[in-house]
Formats: C-alpha cells, structure tokens, sequence
C-alpha cells in the first residue's frame, strides 16, 4: 500500500472512531505525547481484523513501547494531502476502539508493550515472565499495574478476537 492510501486510510480510521487527527499538533515538536499516543492506539488497533484491513503499518520496540517509522512518515508527510477514506466498522470494532481510546497513554504505553511481548515471545513464557520482561522495558511502572493491564490485554483479547 502506498503511503498516500494509507494516509487516507488512517484519517478515515480515525473520523470513524472520532478520533482527532490534528496535523498541525502531530508535527509541533512540544506534542510529544500526541504522537505517543496515536502510535499507540494504531498498534493496538491493528491487533482487530476488522481495523487490520485499514491499518498495516510495521511495528518494532523503541523506547516507548512498539513504533512504526512508517507511520510517523504518513502522519508527518501525507496526512494534508489526502482526505479520509470510507472504512466500515462493525459495532463491536467501534466498541473496541471506544475502549482503547478511553485508555490514558501511560496504559496505552503499557498495553502496546505487553502485546508486543507476547507476540515477540508468542507463547513460550508464562505471564510472570511477561510482567517481568515488561517491568525491565518500562521501570517506572509498577509491576502490579502491569499485572492490572495483562489482565486487561487478555480481556480485551478475548472478547474482540485479537491477534498480534
């Protein structure tokens, strides 16, 4: 897909789940946290088949959990240049998306990096391992509030049928 389409895709990804994408916000250097944070929800919406057929950007840690190069470079080149493209949603992909945006981004942060563990792992370390593995990523964060948000991933997982 070339980057113009999936400028497009992703502004009618987020018109869809009403989802701000602000341009001028994204490219001002003090909004950090706004890119953060759209990182995030991409990553994590990419884990629903339904967002998956919009959505195909590749994902690789950095710092602040799972980061695609290739989104930063639609949202900071393409994103003025095209209009949104018609995506259709199911209810329940709507919900998932009304649950991931309702997320702080420190746990936006958090879930990311717990999903892109396991997938990393995919499957051969127990959930201990996991907050273990997460805790050394992410220091600052306490390992009970990884424990809450593995928890939240596996319900989250569960109930919408994701896959990372």
């Amino acid at each position: 897909m070339r980057a113009k389409e999936r400028a497009a895709y992703l502004l009618g990804v987020f018109k869809a789940i009403g989802e701000e994408l602000d341009t001028r916000a994204i490219k001002d250097e003090e909004e950090f946290e706004k890119r953060l944070r759209i990182q995030k929800i991409v990553y994590l919406l990419q884990g629903h088949p339904e967002f998956r057929r919009y959505l195909d950007f590749y994902f690789s840690m950095y710092f602040h959990g799972p980061y695609s190069t290739e989104l930063a470079f639609v949202y900071y080149n393409e994103l003025d240049r095209v209009t949104p493209a018609e995506v259709s949603l199911s209810k329940k992909a709507l919900d998932y998306a009304a649950e991931i945006t309702d997320m702080s981004t420190d746990d936006l942060e958090l879930l990311a990096t717990l999903a892109e563990t396991i997938r990393v792992n995919r499957g051969r370390v127990e959930d201990e391992e996991i907050i273990r593995i997460v805790h050394q990523l992410k220091p600052l964060f306490p390992l009970e509030k990884i424990a809450e948000l593995l928890k939240r991933l596996k319900y989250l997982k569960e109930k919408y049928g994701l896959r990372w």
